[in-house]
């Protein structure tokens, strides 16, 4: 058996048909042969090294099994494809001495001929002239779009030959070197001697890596310093090379730590070229404060690029166009002291910045002096960040979930002063949004039912900032004795802290004291006056309203009622 155009192995069959002559009865023989040739198998029929850095080295490496029951010599050499050449799968082709390509150098040199495939893919047929400048002096195949380097420069195998028993596997090791900017295709034969010529595709290239990121510093703005907030910044891999990158200074945690940036990559492993990867950024401020983070990103060899995220840490606020509290202990003077303190300082440094750009100083004197408004809202941001930066236990409620505690700042009070018994009294209050976005709040008013206050607010929902509500708080003292009264009613601001406003009213009744109950005019002559004096006096805070009735005899006479009013003595 011979078949010049299939040099692998395979089992045939068929039959043979036996008749008689002059017989009906027909035999069948079964005749099965095995027609054997030295054959490999390879793991990988295509090798890709794909794109690296200039001026260094990929090995791939691919295992080679003799499966004949015969003994396998093999050796190797290359075939040129033009760069970037649409490859066929490797496949066996006719062992014949005329169709044997091989190169110098290494490589043994046995006969050398151009096929129209490799004409093709150097532009097309070429001439014997033509195809002998294609060779250096050692026999290699040049190729003039890749500086003049020979084939062997770019590609290695080893073992170049060898010998693999029946059954045994044998591991080839295929090396790409890859010299500046370069870009090679080739086909790697391996011929058994007396068997087929097994084809590998080796393709590879070389280039410089190029890189970008989409900003190298992020400003994250206002953000709430107690929750979350997560940004991201993308890496673009401008070049052919598979890009690896490294983020250090931060943790890779899925939960951020409070005040430490955690980046998280949106997935594993290199940047494919032309392509881009996301980074997760997430930051929790933990304190009402501005801030001004930094991690770096590095790619492959290159130095760190420096990455920022500032912004700083606010929290939903409201304000009531009350006074404050003033606590016994002097703790909101004291913070009042330190917020003064801390505006000075801000507003110095932004004093000496203005300086520097020439700014008049008639401007520096009316921008830099801290208003009632900004020491305020100072004293509210201390007041939180001290909270923030305690240690709180952990309370649970009836259900066993975990009760988030909230900063306390300063109560507001309300005093209605004194009020007589019996008369209703209300007062309006102005709610404002000084904060930085919507905020939502509502009043506790089930603490003071029965009180005699009434706070006719009830939830509002998404106030904006800079916008106002405004709500009436009445006190009705028509159940309540005489005394102090008062009650404090808890404010819930959704997101930020709580504060109380503080209502006292002092129900009294006015009351009218006289010099003296008794007027004796003794004996009056006729046609004479007598007048005594009295004297009334108010020792109460409200007005008193009176007027003298005459009794029933005098009324029978002409009379007149005296009517007028007594304001109370400061």
């Amino acid at each position: 058996y011979k078949d010049e155009e299939d040099w692998n192995c395979r089992s045939l069959t068929s039959q043979l048909t036996v008749t008689y002559k002059e017989h009906p009865h027909i035999d069948y023989i079964n005749l099965m042969g095995e027609v054997i040739f030295p054959n490999l198998k390879f793991e990988e029929d295509d090798i890709d090294f794909g794109c690296i850095l200039n001026d260094t080295e990929c090995s791939r490496y691919v295992n080679v099994t003799n499966t004949s029951r015969l003994t396998v010599e093999y050796e190797w050499y290359f075939l040129i494809l033009k760069p970037q050449e649409n490859l066929e799968k490797p496949k066996a082709i006719p062992a014949e001495d005329d169709l044997t390509v091989s190169f110098g150098g290494r490589f043994d040199i046995k006969k050398s001929y151009e096929t129209e495939e490799m004409q093709e893919g150097f532009g097309g047929n070429l001439s014997d002239e033509s195809q002998q400048n294609l060779f250096d002096s050692e026999g290699c195949r040049r190729d003039n779009n890749n500086n003049g380097l020979s084939i062997e420069q770019v590609f290695d195998i080893l073992p170049l030959h060898g010998t693999i028993e029946p059954g045994d596997s044998q591991t080839v090791q295929f090396s790409f070197y890859g010299h500046a900017d370069c870009n090679y295709c080739v086909k790697a034969v391996c011929e058994v001697k007396g068997g087929p010529k097994y084809e590998i595709s080796l393709k590879g290239e070389a280039s410089l890596i190029h890189y970008s990121f989409s900003a190298h510093h992020i400003d994250l703005g206002k953000v709430y310093y107690d929750t979350i907030t997560e940004t991201h910044i993308m890496v673009h891999n401008d070049g052919k090379i598979p890009l690896h990158f490294n983020v250090l200074g931060v943790a890779q945690n899925s939960k951020p730590t409070t005040g430490e940036l955690t980046v998280i990559p949106s997935e594993e492993g290199p940047v494919a070229a032309f392509s881009k990867r996301i980074l997760i950024i997430k930051y929790n401020p933990g304190i009402p404060a501005k801030f001004d983070k930094q991690f770096r990103v590095q790619v492959a060899h290159f130095e760190p690029d420096v990455i920022r995220i500032s912004g700083e840490g606010v929290f939903p606020r409201i304000k009531l166009d009350l006074p404050r509290f003033g606590d016994r202990e002097g703790v909101y003077a004291n913070i009042l002291a330190s917020a003064h303190e801390s505006l000075l300082y801000h507003h110095r440094n932004a004093l000496e910045n203005m300086k520097t750009q020439n700014v008049a100083s008639d401007c520096l004197s009316e921008t830099m002096f801290p208003t009632e408004e900004e020491l305020e809202m100072e004293a509210e941001r201390l007041m939180v960040k001290m909270f923030a930066e305690q240690i709180h236990p952990i309370k649970l409620d009836s259900r066993g979930r975990k009760i988030r505690q909230k900063a306390h700042l300063a109560d507001y009070i309300l005093d209605f002063g004194h009020i007589i018994a019996g008369k209703t009294c209300s007062q309006n209050i102005l709610i404002t949004n000084n904060g930085h976005s919507n905020v939502s709040f509502a009043p506790d008013r089930s603490v003071i039912v029965g009180s005699g206050f009434f706070v006719g607010c009830e939830k509002v929902r998404q106030l904006p900032p800079g916008e106002r509500h405004n709500f009436s708080v009445t006190f009705d003292p028509k159940t309540l004795e005489q005394g102090v009264h008062s009650a404090i009613v808890p404010f819930n601001v959704v997101g930020g802290p709580m504060f109380s406003l503080r209502m006292q009213a002092h129900v009294t009744v006015p009351d009218l004291f006289l010099s003296r109950d008794t007027l004796d005019f003794g004996y009056v002559k006729c046609g004479e006056c007598c007048i005594i004096t009295i004297q009334m006096f108010n020792n109460n805070q409200v007005p008193c309203w009176w007027n003298s009735n005459p009794s029933t005899a005098m009324k029978k006479e002409k009379s007149t009622d005296c009517d007028s009013a007594l304001i109370p003595l400061l």
